[in-house]
């Protein structure tokens, strides 16, 4: 029964996520300014358990979590593990001359491992954003067709989508110390402009113009964790855990449709339809290295590397002439005292704290546009002797610079991630 109600849970989650992919030219639904460029900002795999310590989670294995950052983590397990996340993110946004402030909700993850052979074998599904495309702007300008003519007008851009991954996989534990594991999916892009033009001089007309980009192509992750036991003394583990996702390449789709009105209707037209062009997403590889001092600490150290610099957007050459190779570092700790069996009520949580610098993968009039995170957050154990949770990560972030009139933007980010952690298929003793 639990089974059941786990898989219909996040069934009914995934179907949320995928409508709130495409549902977001509203202004509360905007994010970073940087979105803008390509498919959209790399998302990470990470929950917020994760998070909260800066990192990505790629040498951090918790079995009572589904970790979906390195597929090597599906195999150790006994319980079935079904988790899915979501975050609200507030943007403050500013240049030299102009600033805002607009707010991201945003459904994210959907994973669920079940142990075919306990600490062994595992199976994985999960639903999750690869990069996301989130923004708008609002420009006033003017242009001089002549020196007698000046033409007034505004633009008013919003785009939403990305990349998603519908993902299927396995973990295999080789031994007690190394585990491997192998994801294929299908990637797909899900991504809509809206442009509306306004001219401030009578005699002409406003333009009103909806672009969608559209295809899907196959990818592949690999994931392996090595571990070794009492390093520095006994008890501890060193665990060092790399995860390497392949290029993906797509032939995306175009559809342009304008609106016109004909003799008194509305009428809308395809200004461009099918036209495909070649996008495609870097090599990733991440690797990491998790010191579990005791039963109370762990430490992580971790890093991202994408290369860039190779990936393609034939869509807007001036867009992908702005990538450019990324690295992201993290630091962080993890706090457990509720395992010392203390009742008091700030023992019955675990608690972390990190910090990561991400260099960006653009770089925009000559600028690299880079990240400083700060993190922390807490996790709350479910009651009685269930192994379920949910953790709370709290970032601060500082993106960009107000250099070259770009824009800088501080972020606030909280996220939240359910984690259903059971013993399924199990059929109890009677008494």
């Amino acid at each position: 029964m639990k089974s059941v109600q786990l898989i219909i849970f996040l069934l009914l989650l995934s179907s949320t996520s995928l409508w709130a992919q495409d549902n977001s030219t509203s202004e509360a639904n905007s994010g970073s300014y940087y979105s803008y460029f390509g498919l959209g900002m790399p998302i990470s795999t990470a929950g917020a358990q994760e998070k909260a310590m800066g990192i990505i989670g790629v040498s951090f294995n918790d079995y009572e979590t589904s970790g979906l950052s390195n597929p090597a983590f599906w195999g150790g397990g006994a319980f079935t593990r079904g988790s899915a996340g979501m975050s609200l993110a507030q943007y403050d946004a500013k240049t030299t001359t102009a600033s805002s402030k607009n707010n991201l909700l945003d459904f994210g993850t959907i994973h669920v491992v079940f142990p075919l052979i306990k600490r062994k074998i595992g199976l994985s599904a999960a639903l999750y954003p690869v990069t996301r495309s989130n923004f708008r702007s609002v420009v006033a300008n003017e242009i001089y067709p002549n020196a007698q003519d000046t033409i007034s007008y505004i633009s008013n851009k919003a785009g939403s989508g990305g990349v998603s991954k519908l993902e299927f996989g396995f973990g295999y534990s080789v031994n007690k110390y190394i585990s491997i594991g192998y994801a294929p999916s299908l990637a797909f892009i899900r991504k809509s402009e809206e442009e509306y033009i306004g001219f401030l001089n009578s005699g002409y007309g406003s333009s009103f113009v909806t672009t969608k980009v559209t295809d899907a192509a196959f990818s592949q992750r690999f994931g392996l964790i090595v571990s070794k036991g009492s390093v520095f003394k006994r008890g501890d583990i060193l665990q060092f855990g790399s995860s390497v996702t392949l290029p993906i390449h797509f032939n995306a789709k175009t559809k342009a449709q304008t609106t016109k009105t004909l003799i008194g209707t509305s009428k809308t037209v395809d200004l461009q339809r099918n036209n495909a062009a070649k996008v495609s997403l870097p090599l990733q590889i991440s690797s990491g290295f998790t010191y579990f001092a005791s039963p109370y600490l762990n430490l992580s150290a971790e890093g991202v590397y994408e290369e860039w610099s190779n990936a393609e957007y034939a869509l807007d050459l001036n867009q992908q002439n702005s990538f450019k190779d990324r690295l992201m570092v993290g630091f962080g700790a993890q706090f457990h005292p509720y395992r010392k069996g203390n009742e008091a009520f700030f023992s019955k949580f675990k608690y972390s704290a990190g910090i990561s610098y991400d260099e960006g993968h653009l770089q925009v009039a000559n600028e690299d546009i880079s990240t400083l995170w700060f993190s922390t957050g807490i996790g709350v154990k479910a009651p009685r002797a269930s192994r379920s949770s949910f953790d709370i990560s709290i970032q601060y972030g500082i993106r960009g610079t107000e250099a070259q009139n770009l824009v800088k933007e501080k972020v606030w980010s909280i996220g939240l991630s359910i984690n259903l952690t059971e013993l399924m298929f199990h059929r109890q003793k009677l008494n």
